[in-house]
């Protein structure tokens, strides 16, 4: 809900919408939102080109998310690189009103991003919204790899890499975190990209959960980060996405 110390901290930003039927929308060649999933929710529209709300609206989700993924797309772009180039549908309240987030590839008639409401609504925080759509970009490098063991446990840490240099050069306080907003409570305590587990790679026997081991990747990309900046390791782990195949280790990445 809305308190008192956090509606002042809501920032205006801009972004690119759609006007139809004297109606603005939040849609755009790179980014629809939809209505795919239980709690249905209308999509937010407006009148005038102006779309404020406060927590305590289902819209503020929707245009976080939209806000957050048309940055993203922008970026890629002044990168030099044509990915996701599809607007990709968006459920801002989704799965089933449960605490999840996912990008599934094969939904109809595009791509679906789908944030879940339980714990901490998913689409609030700017990491799991880049961190999904991390998914998507990866999905549109080596489309349809993302099988095998590691390989699933390397396409969670490319999400987790995004999501963390997308926002460490504007927030300094917990830029090691993933999902400092949605994570850091009860429900969960989200993820790292350092490695305060000290894993090794050598002494790993199995990959079974997709989630463990991630900080292995994103310990060593940090390093490069912090050493050559947000742009140069970016378009390195861009560029890498490429060349990922099915069932590849982290050794071959």
């Amino acid at each position: 809900n809305n308190e008192a110390v956090l509606n002042p901290l809501r920032e205006t930003v801009l972004a690119k919408v759609s006007f139809e039927n004297d109606t603005f929308w939040l849609k755009s060649d790179y980014v629809e939102l939809v209505e795919a999933d239980w709690p249905v929710n209308p999509v937010a529209n407006a009148v005038i080109p102006e779309f404020e709300f406060s927590r305590t609206d289902f819209e503020f989700e929707q245009v976080n998310a939209y806000y957050h993924i048309s940055t993203y797309q922008n970026y890629l772009q002044s990168l030099g690189y044509s990915l996701v180039q599809y607007p990709i549908r968006v459920d801002a309240q989704g799965w089933g009103g449960q605490d999840n987030s996912s990008f599934n590839a094969s939904s109809q008639p595009r791509p679906l991003l789908s944030f879940g409401e339980g714990g901490v609504d998913d689409a609030e925080d700017a990491d799991v919204v880049v961190h999904e759509y991390g998914h998507a970009i990866s999905n549109s490098a080596s489309p349809s790899t993302n099988q095998g063991n590691e390989r699933r446990t390397l396409d969670e840490a490319v999400g987790d890499y995004f999501a963390v240099s997308y926002k460490k050069t504007e927030h300094s306080f917990g830029s090691d975190k993933v999902f400092n907003w949605d994570g850091h409570n009860t429900f969960w305590q989200g993820r790292t990209v350092n490695n305060p587990s000290n894993f090794n790679y050598k002494t790993i026997t199995t990959f079974n959960a997709p989630y463990t081991y991630t900080t292995l990747w994103n310990d060593a990309m940090f390093d490069i980060w912090n050493q050559l900046g947000k742009a140069y390791t970016d378009k390195l782990q861009i560029e890498a996405l490429y060349g990922y195949m099915s069932n590849m280790s982290f050794r071959q990445a």
